[in-house]
């Protein structure tokens, strides 16, 4: 009988535990424009983690007074910065966009 609860003791410990999957919204879900909860649920991290990383200035952050506001294609473009940095190696440049000059041939007769 102790063999069984040594076994029953992992699973009722996992039972208790949130499978991080279970809190995930599709990335379409998220606003351009996120809140502290938003933020935290877009990063899969806590909000007591992403305050920690706000107060040590290492995630990219907007504050309107006293509110803290995170633009996701900001926080998208931080993480590929970083994920490329990680392993040694500066994020790729994109290609120059053309101007509208370009497009609408001003320069010919």
């Amino acid at each position: 009988m102790a063999s069984s609860q040594c076994h029953d003791a992992p699973r009722d410990l996992t039972d208790n535990m949130t499978d991080a999957r279970d809190n995930e919204k599709p990335e379409d879900e998220y606003p351009e424009i996120m809140t502290v909860a938003q933020a935290a649920g877009y990063l899969q991290l806590h909000k007591q983690v992403l305050y920690r990383h706000v107060r040590r200035g290492t995630v990219p952050v907007s504050r309107v007074g006293r509110t803290l506001r995170f633009k996701k294609s900001v926080l998208d473009a931080w993480l590929e910065r970083t994920a490329w940095q990680s392993v040694g190696l500066e994020p790729p440049t994109p290609p120059p966009q053309k101007s509208a000059q370009t497009d609408l041939n001003l320069d010919e007769d």
